[in-house]
């Protein structure tokens, strides 16, 4: 049997879980591409030993990275469920 309320409320916060999942993989999808920014800029820190070639190919990868990021601050500051997700995972 059935509680006609405890259905109603699960109704009603199904959106909102759902919306609330989507925001967290926006967020984590974000974090990655800051974690490949961050990797690509040590490369290319790096890469002051290397020949030409080696240098411009890591300068190519931290430009792409840091473009991918520039898209992410026009969509808007990070929600609080980014910044709970950042918190929570230390």
């Amino acid at each position: 049997m059935t509680n006609p309320i405890a259905d109603r409320i699960a109704d009603a916060m199904l959106p909102i879980i759902k919306q609330l999942m989507a925001e967290r993989d926006e967020a984590r999808a974000a974090w990655e591409r800051l974690a490949a920014c961050e990797r690509a800029r040590i490369h290319y820190d790096q890469a002051i030993d290397l020949s030409d070639v080696e240098r411009d190919v890591a300068h190519t990868q931290w430009r792409r990275a840091r473009s991918a990021l520039t898209s992410l601050d026009v969509a808007g500051p990070p929600s609080f469920t980014a910044a709970f997700e950042l918190v929570r995972k230390g």
